[in-house]
């Protein structure tokens, strides 16, 4: 696997779940997982860069990416997988 690549995926999942949180989307929190009681704006930031690295790993280890933008399109394509399995509540759209 290409470290370059991981790079550019882990940058896609990063920049896709910065715009998914200013828009207020609702985002799996790998935190509350170790410790429920951890918010605020510190949390949130290491929510997403753990999130980011899982998702360039997983991202380029399916996609199996040749080049850059294939790599940074496995990484958006791994947030946008995720956040669109997390369960819609009823009354929203």
């Amino acid at each position: 696997m290409d470290w370059e690549n991981i790079a550019w995926a882990t940058m896609g999942s990063f920049v896709l779940q910065a715009f998914l949180i200013s828009q207020k989307k609702p985002i799996i929190n790998f935190l509350h997982v170790f410790n429920r009681d951890w918010n605020g704006q510190l949390a949130t930031f290491v929510n997403a860069v753990i999130f980011s690295v899982v998702g360039g790993l997983v991202g380029c280890g399916l996609v199996r990416p040749s080049t850059s933008a294939q790599a940074l399109s496995a990484g958006l394509g791994w947030i946008g997988l995720v956040a669109s399995m997390h369960p819609v509540e009823s009354g929203t759209k």
